[in-house]
């Protein structure tokens, strides 16, 4: 069989459009037009002479042509990506490192996630970090001191026509309580109910205080911390309510040290933003992370 046709980018559009099982959201993904991730399925399927891919009006599903293609695009793809890594390692000139600049939940609750599962990939790329406030992470990734940033909440205000950003995905937010709370066997409260309670909130500057304020006017603020971390400690002690990302506190409602209580009426998400450079082509180190956390978040669990 001729695999003159068969390329890496196709390959690349292929497993994303697998993945995703639209062509509208394959394209979103790959930044590309849905008519050319179509054009570049039916090349790859005239190359190998075999249908990969069913079309209906619900999406794309698979033929077993195209799980089978799928799986071995899958090493393929992993092989490339390890190769250049590799080679690049033997540079004298690369500095053989990943700087990621992070606010204070992500550093703290994220970054760790995939600091593990990126060296356990390429354990010949140090991975450092660095913990900042919103401003600050953005200013580094556009003066180049961290290759990546990653935020929470939208930067519209700290836009940059140098500053590419791109949404992970959006990170749902939940009202906690402590067990013994007088809300915790109400099926939910109002914003009035937030507003009058003890809040326990994030210091003043601070993008997340700004957010709340935008949801619930001025809250009755009994402490100001300055990390998620110690907001949900001040939680558990019963120092006040709060609202803070789901993946800070799950632990702790799973264990029911700590009760969710909704909030009638507010959408309580804010998008988790990965941050570059626009204007500085990646290195292989920096597509790894990419690929990583923008196409294979799924198996990176919090």
């Amino acid at each position: 069989m001729e695999l003159s046709g068969v390329t890496l980018q196709k390959l690349r559009i292929f497993q994303v459009v697998f993945e995703k099982g639209s062509f509208n959201k394959s394209a979103a993904m790959l930044h590309m037009s849905q008519a050319a991730v179509s054009q570049h399925i039916r090349s790859l399927e005239a190359a190998l002479n075999v249908q990969l891919l069913l079309r209906s009006a619900k999406g794309v599903r698979p033929t077993e042509a195209g799980e089978l293609l799928y799986k071995r695009a899958n090493e393929i793809l992993q092989l490339v990506q390890q190769t250049g890594l590799e080679l690049s390692s033997l540079n004298t000139d690369n500095p053989k490192q990943l700087m990621i600049g992070a606010t204070p939940g992500a550093g703290a609750y994220i970054l760790p996630v995939w600091l593990a599962k990126y060296q356990q990939r390429y354990p010949q790329i140090k991975m450092r970090s660095t913990t900042q406030m919103t401003r600050e992470t953005t200013q580094a990734v556009l003066a180049g001191k961290v290759d990546f940033g990653v935020t929470l909440g939208a930067i519209d205000d700290l836009g940059d026509q140098q500053l590419a950003q791109h949404v992970l995905w959006e990170v749902e937010y939940v009202a906690i309580v402590p067990p013994n709370h007088p809300w915790q066997a109400r099926a939910s409260v109002t914003a009035d109910d937030i507003r009058q309670a003890p809040f326990i909130a994030r210091q003043q500057g601070s993008r997340s205080r700004r957010w709340l304020a935008g949801l619930f006017g001025n809250l009755n603020i009994c402490a100001e911390l300055d990390s998620p971390f110690a907001t949900k400690q001040a939680v558990l002690n019963a120092v006040g309510v709060s609202i803070l990302p789901s993946y800070i506190v799950q632990r702790e409602l799973e264990r029911g040290e700590l009760i969710a209580v909704t909030v009638e009426r507010v959408k309580l998400t804010r998008p988790l933003l990965l941050l570059w450079r626009r204007d500085r082509a990646f290195s292989a180190a920096q597509t790894a992370f990419w690929q990583m956390v923008v196409e294979d978040h799924r198996d990176l669990d919090l």
